[in-house]
């Protein structure tokens, strides 16, 4: 290797680092605001990074390429849908506008950077930085358990006004707006970092355990299910470790049977409430069953009916192009639905957000995605041992029902480039594998 190109590679690999590091606190921290925008060092990071590896367009892969350009497109239709539409340039749309940039730019970022640092160094960068991401998720996490004390926000002020002493009160939320979207980026984070490392698995079960607690504490049904998912999956592997042919199927269908009794038996979810409500102090340690969340007098799982009845209907109304960026969440406020849905207007369904909001465009989205699961399982089935890996797209398919928007996330935005790439360039899985030996 050249000394020039030795120097290029660490320069682009310690950017991609900091890139990785300061993406858990987005606007959070050192943000500052320019009139028309809010600037914030992530920010910064992603428009310089991708100005400087978006060059090695010529050498990705013909899918990565292909999925890229589909980015693309997307982000022009969307800046000029509004001009036809009765919303234009609403707050809905400019948040869904922006999401799409932030897709467009985070795939340029990892397929470009992969590319000029190789593989190897690639890998090792990425996982550097998931650590850290999983790190300060774990430590805020931790500390909300316990003290009940959470950062100024959305969800601080929907608690200062409940009356009912509930689990919400412990349940980790960081920088986002609701324990579901805290979830959603620890698991995932966890089923992408141990998909791409061998770590040991014990410890790995110790930290789902963790996740699992917290996802007990935010009575998440999906996060629960996710965490049941990836708990099964360390366990078979580790029985397989010790056990013989036939007693590793037998402990395999144990393991399975009682995880799935056990998640139909967990349906009242009952915490320990909170020593302070409204700066009243209560009587520690009394147990509170936390009932199903009601919302303007429907449940959570009438409301997500709804609103995917709703986006069917926004499917069958305009099938090809979409009702339009934004329109899904500006038709429930403004009451133009057929099926109530309260207050609530996110989709909370991502395959709904973006078919019935984008139309067309939006089915071709998801045949990437589609094409990426059947990449990964083809693989894992030649290779019989990727399950891990595997195992990504389901976790993908869940967690994709468990926010509000799930487009809005950058988890969203870094995780469907990471599997596009490990599922299409040439070699990339055996790196991931190999590495270690």
């Amino acid at each position: 290797m050249e000394i020039n190109q030795f120097y290029q590679i660490n320069w682009v690999r310690r950017i991609f680092l900091a890139w990785l590091i300061t993406m858990p606190f987005g606007a959070a921290i050192g943000a500052f605001s320019i009139g028309f925008m809010t600037i914030y060092p992530n920010l910064v990071l992603t428009c310089f990074l991708f100005i400087v590896v978006s060059p090695t367009i010529v050498k990705w892969n013909k899918i990565l390429l292909s999925f890229f350009l589909l980015l693309g497109v997307w982000v022009i239709i969307s800046a000029i849908s509004p001009s036809f539409s009765e919303a234009a340039f609403d707050s809905h749309w400019k948040f869904d506008f922006r999401s799409l940039i932030m897709q467009f730019c985070y795939a340029g970022i990892i397929f470009g950077v992969y590319y000029r640092i190789g593989a190897a160094v690639f890998r090792k960068v990425l996982l550097q930085g998931i650590a850290f991401f999983l790190v300060v998720l774990i430590a805020s996490g931790i500390f909300e358990f316990y003290s009940g004390i959470h950062l100024s926000g959305n969800f601080t002020d929907k608690l200062l006004n409940q009356t009912i002493v509930n689990n919400n009160f412990y349940s980790p939320v960081f920088i986002y707006d609701n324990p579901n979207d805290y979830l959603l980026h620890l698991i995932g984070l966890m089923a992408l970092f141990l998909g791409l490392n061998k770590v040991e698995r014990w410890k790995s079960v110790a930290f789902l355990m963790l996740a699992f607690v917290f996802a007990f504490t935010a009575s998440s049904r999906i996060g629960l299910i996710l965490c049941l998912l990836l708990l099964s999956i360390q366990f078979l592997f580790i029985a397989k470790a010790h056990l013989k042919k036939k007693q590793f199927k037998k402990f395999g269908f144990v393991t399975a049977g009682m995880a799935s009794v056990f998640l139909i038996f967990l349906i009242q979810p009952v915490f320990i409430g909170p020593k302070y409500v409204k700066g009243e102090e209560t009587t520690k340690g009394d147990y509170m069953a936390y009932p199903a969340p009601v919302f303007d007098g429907m449940s959570s799982s009438e409301i997500r009916k709804n609103l995917f009845l709703n986006g069917l209907d926004f499917v069958r109304e305009s099938p090809i192009a979409g009702i339009g960026p934004g329109q899904f969440r500006h038709r429930h406020k403004t009451g133009s639905v057929k099926y109530d849905t309260g207050t609530v207007v996110g989709p909370h369904n991502y395959l709904v957000e973006v078919i019935s909001q984008y139309g067309l465009i939006g089915w071709v989205y998801f045949l990437f995605l589609l094409l990426t699961f059947v990449k990964l399982l083809k693989e894992t089935i030649r290779r019989k041992d990727f399950y891990e890996f595997c195992v990504l797209f389901p976790v993908f398919g869940l967690m994709s029902l468990m926010s509000s928007s799930f487009l809005y996330l950058n988890l969203n935005w870094f995780m469907v480039p990471i599997l596009l790439l490990y599922s299409f360039v040439p070699n990339s899985i055996d790196k991931i594998v190999d590495v270690e030996g």
